[in-house]
């Protein structure tokens, strides 16, 4: 990855402070953005400079300069308007990238109109995870993935199921063309109770009868399982192996209902280095072209509508269709996730 000359990180929670120690040894200097440091005893040095606010920050921008915007959910798209306003041209977004439809559609228009530069940390996208699993797919000759369940206690659709949507996607290839929820907010965010954190039941039908449903509940504290499906085997992804099951030829038919359990092992290894996420994210600013960064950013608004749409499924209590018209009550709602 290339060398920084300044890091720009606005928001130095537990997510911010793992990208200032991922980047100390690959920059000049990194500032750090945070209202916090205004109540707290928080010295800078010469190349970790804390400040309050991003107003701030007097900077002669280069190309090899980069912000982190790390803070909350809600408060994304107008921290990419202030650093984008300031020349700063590749910027790294935290998941969800905005909360609210219109934001999705303004982010859009923004990184065409400044020539931004954007790479999401979602969905372990630039570690290709989906293509992994979809070449053995094709190696073990289980046919396509026909089905995702994901279940489990207190993960939030937003805070984990950002990433589950935007996997599922990218192994579909596609965005899911019906979206169904039963959704509740319940105000237990670790970070503040002014954010969202949804559990229910969430329904996603992608073309060829393939689906993404996701469970869960606030109530519990289990973290849950995260199973792939194909006509014959299951697979378990845990953090970051793959457990493949299947069915014993012998009992195989050709009529799908003659169902029976997967009780064969025929794969378990580690198809991800989760040591090494941030690389990959970074590594985009050297191997990605501008038509790329515009794709792979569609990519990441498109799991971002996902998880909104599911929840205005919700609130209309009705099954959307993911290309339909929304009514503007709803397409300006801020729905606070993050």
């Amino acid at each position: 990855m290339m060398h920084y000359n300044n890091v720009i990180v606005v928001g130095y929670g537990s997510i911010g402070k793992k990208h200032v120690s991922f980047l100390e040894k690959k920059c000049n200097k990194i500032l750090v953005i945070d209202p916090i440091f205004s109540n707290l005893n928080e010295n800078s040095s010469k190349t970790l400079i804390k400040y309050t606010s991003i107003d701030e920050v007097k900077l002669s921008i280069t190309e090899n300069d980069v912000a982190i915007i790390s803070n909350w959910g809600p408060d994304h798209y107008e921290t990419i308007q202030k650093v984008a306003s300031k020349g700063i041209k590749n910027i790294v977004l935290e998941k969800p990238c905005v909360d609210s439809l219109q934001e999705i559609d303004l982010l859009r228009k923004l990184a065409v109109s400044n020539q931004l530069r954007i790479s999401v940390n979602q969905g372990w996208f630039y570690e290709n995870l989906a293509e992994r699993i979809n070449q053995l797919s094709s190696k073990m000759n289980l046919g396509k993935v026909v089905a995702i369940w994901v279940t489990g206690g207190a993960r939030c659709l937003s805070t984990a199921g950002s990433h589950w949507v935007s996997l599922v996607n990218q192994i579909y290839d596609s965005e899911p063309i019906y979206l169904t929820s039963d959704a509740t907010n319940h105000s237990i965010n670790p970070r503040s109770k002014n954010l969202a954190y949804i559990d229910g039941v969430f329904s996603f039908t992608y073309s060829g009868n393939r689906r993404l449903g996701i469970n869960l509940s606030n109530l519990s504290s289990i973290e849950g399982r995260f199973e792939i499906y194909w006509r014959d085997a299951i697979g378990e992804f845990e953090s970051n192996k793959l457990k493949i099951f299947s069915r014993k030829k012998p009992a195989l038919s050709e009529k799908i209902t003659r169902y029976g359990p997967a009780s064969e092992v025929i794969f378990h290894e580690e198809i991800v280095d989760i040591q090494e996420s941030f690389q990959y994210l970074h590594d985009s600013f050297d191997n990605y072209s501008n038509l790329q960064f515009s794709s792979a950013l569609d990519h990441h608004l498109n799991a971002t509508k996902c998880i909104i749409l599911s929840l205005i499924a919700s609130e209309q209590k009705k099954q959307i269709n993911f290309k339909e018209l929304i009514a503007e009550e709803f397409y300006s709602k801020k729905y606070r996730i993050s």
